[in-house]
């Protein structure tokens, strides 16, 4: 069944593979959605901005993103501290259930790069 944000409920995990954070800005509405409100009061104190409470807060949550390198998670992890002040449960894993083979095309930076080769996220508890 799809989530519904006006039904007053929501996921209990959220999983977003190969995301790219730092990579694209669009994620910031629905990085506010998924963030802790001290997280989003952090950012709303450090850009002046009103930061509408849109976000759905009955029950503890996992947010977890995977990444195709070590340093894609690195920065993700660098980007949410630094906007949303978010430390990470989990930083840079291996993930288990990667894509086995290397990806040559990402390879520019020569680390190990696979498709949702690396998992990193948090855990709200509420």
């Amino acid at each position: 069944m799809p989530y519904n944000v006006e039904d007053g409920q929501r996921p209990l995990v959220v999983l977003c593979p190969n995301a790219g954070l730092p990579a694209y800005p669009t994620w910031g509405p629905t990085l506010e959605l998924l963030l802790p409100q001290s997280a989003v009061n952090t950012h709303a104190a450090k850009t002046q901005v009103q930061v509408q409470d849109r976000r759905i807060r009955r029950t503890p949550m996992a947010v977890m993103f995977t990444g195709y390198n070590e340093e894609e998670c690195v920065r993700s992890g660098q980007m949410l501290y630094g906007m949303y002040g978010m430390e990470l449960a989990v930083r840079q894993e291996v993930n288990p259930f990667r894509q086995p083979l290397w990806c040559y095309e990402r390879a520019g930076n020569a680390l190990p790069s696979y498709s949702n080769g690396f998992v990193y996220g948090w855990y709200d508890g509420v």
